[in-house]
Parts: C-alpha cells; sequence; structure tokens
C-alpha cells in the first residue's frame, strides 16, 4: 500500500511513517509539507497512491481547501483528514465534504492502522465516495473518532 503524508511538520510525517511501518509492513509512505508538492507527486506517480493523509492546518492553504482541491484533481484516490482536532463539528464537515475518514493524531497505533486499512481501498476492497455521495451520508455516530466511509457497510466504523 502506498500512502501520501500531507503534513508540514517533519516529526510528525517520521513518526508516522516509523508508527504505521510497524504495524503495515509492506506500507511505502511519500511525505509532503504542502499542498503544491502532493500534487507534484500524485501528477507524476498517478494511479499508484492508494491514500491520502492530509493534515487540516497547513502553511498556504487551511481548513478543507485541500480537501476539495486534492478531491477535485484527484477522484480516485481517497482523502483522509489526520488532525489534532478532535471536535464534531469538524469530523463531520471533513466526512460531508468528501473526506474518506476522519482520523486524529490522538488515536492509538492500531486503531489508526485499522483506519488506515479500513479506508485504503488497496485493503478494504471499497472504492472511494465521491464528493456528493459523501454530502448525502450524514456521519455514523457523534463519536469524534475515526470514520472511514464507503459503499460496502463492511468498512464503515466509528470508535
Amino acid at each position: 500500500m502506498r500512502i501520501l503524508i500531507g503534513d508540514d511538520h517533519p516529526l510528525v510525517q517520521a513518526a508516522l511513517r516509523s508508527a504505521l511501518s510497524a504495524v503495515l509492513p509492506d506500507l511505502d509512505v511519500i511525505a509532503c509539507q504542502s499542498l503544491d508538492e502532493a500534487i507534484g507527486v500524485l501528477t507524476a506517480q498517478s494511479g499508484e497512491i492508494d491514500l491520502i493523509l492530509w493534515d487540516l492546518t497547513m502553511p498556504g492553504i487551511q481548513g478543507f481547501a485541500a480537501l476539495f482541491i486534492l478531491s477535485a484533481q484527484f477522484p480516485t484516490v481517497p482523502v483522509a483528514i489526520i488532525s489534532a482536532r478532535q471536535d464534531a463539528t469538524t469530523i463531520r464537515r471533513a466526512i460531508a465534504y468528501g473526506a474518506s475518514g476522519y482520523i486524529p493524531k490522538s488515536l492509538g497505533l492500531p486503531e489508526m492502522a485499522e483506519a488506515i486499512t479500513r479506508i485504503s481501498p488497496a485493503r478494504s476492497g471499497c472504492r472511494p465516495m465521491s464528493a456528493a455521495a459523501a454530502r448525502s451520508r450524514a456521519p455514523m455516530s457523534n463519536s469524534p473518532r475515526a470514520w472511514p466511509r464507503c459503499r460496502r457497510s463492511s468498512c464503515a466504523f466509528s470508535r
């Protein structure tokens, strides 16, 4: 599985790479510190990225703007938000705006690996949900934990 991590903190990138590689041994991580860098990687490696993990707070682009841009330019690649923000409103908005999942940075490593596995179509067999389909579905619960979404009910869960 190949994941692109969009986070502007090299320490967070390294920690995620190391921690996730320990529980997902076949994981290949590409880290980007900006939206422009991520778009360049996604364009160059068209069809090779299975999942984008994107931080909501990045220099030059804030909030859900990157989610909209990435989803529009690369509609076949699921985008999951990984963020320190854990309020239910932000999580609901992320899912409503087309995120394939929401992973709080405070989530434990086993739960984070499970969420990534369930969100990634390479592992789950799910296809990415369109932004329109995501907007038409309400979040599964009010729990501010990981909310991966897909068309197969076995892939949807909340913690």
